[in-house]
């Protein structure tokens, strides 16, 4: 679990002048509530996010930019999954000040070669719905603002009830980087790093495959897996259906 850090100031934020008594900005929606630094303010990016029941954006005086929106995905497969998304890198799970269970993840930017990619905190609301918290990569304060959300009537663990629903299970112990799931799906991951993440996976573990095109958009077919309860994608190559294609082939 990557423990987020909230008990420290907002560095870079500017002093208010003296006789003003502005602070933080806090932004409500039905179910949650999360903290902005003191000179966020509304932002029109004159974008609608397609099923979104709530979405605002801000930014603030060092021009971070804020998102923040709620959307009825059903489960987290189906929502990694959707096509009209753009990919989703999960960096793992954590708790914000309040107690409630958070994903990270990282999302592409449309300009990434310009500006980098976003960072983002997901949590299950009450009502089933996913809350989206994003802001720039490199914004200093991040992990402050992801450990000031708060939900309601909830602690958001029951992301954790509904995740492995749809996924597919891993069949065989992985060897050589090849993942072999119950679907006949089969994927190979050559990242050293990523490999050793891999030596902690079990048969019958739940694994998530989704599209990684927008990170590797070089790679014939790139995929991320990522370990259900785990929530750190690996990047993967996908090699086809077990039933048309041997390991030995693949090699």
């Amino acid at each position: 679990m990557i423990g987020l850090v909230v008990a420290v100031s907002i560095g870079g934020c500017p002093q208010q002048p003296p006789g003003t008594a502005a602070g933080p900005v806090e932004v409500k929606g039905a179910g949650f509530s999360v903290t902005l630094p003191s000179s966020a303010e509304p932002y029109d990016v004159g974008l609608d996010i397609p099923g979104a029941t709530f979405q605002a954006f801000y930014t603030d005086d060092l021009d971070y930019v804020y998102s923040i929106y709620t959307i009825d995905v059903g489960s987290l497969a189906m929502f990694s999954g959707d096509e009209s998304n753009h990919s989703i890198r999960f960096d793992g799970t954590g708790r914000t000040s309040s107690g409630d269970f958070i994903l990270l993840a990282t999302l592409p930017s449309q300009y990434r070669e310009q500006y980098g990619d976003y960072t983002a905190a997901m949590a299950e609301l009450a009502d089933g719905q996913l809350l989206c918290v994003g802001t720039d990569t490199w914004n200093p304060a991040k992990n402050i603002i992801f450990g000031s959300i708060e939900l309601v009537d909830t602690d958001g663990t029951s992301i954790e009830e509904n995740a492995s629903e749809g996924v597919p299970l891993l069949v065989a112990p992985v060897e050589d980087g090849f993942v072999l799931l119950d679907d006949d799906s089969a994927y190979r991951v050559t990242d050293p790093g990523e490999l050793r993440q891999l030596a902690g996976w079990a048969v019958g573990d739940a694994i998530m495959a989704h599209d990684a095109s927008d990170f590797f958009s070089s790679s014939p077919d790139p995929f991320f897996l990522t370990k259900i309860g785990e929530y750190e994608s690996v990047s993967a190559e996908y090699i086809d259906v077990a039933e048309r294609a041997t390991i030995t082939a693949a090699r």
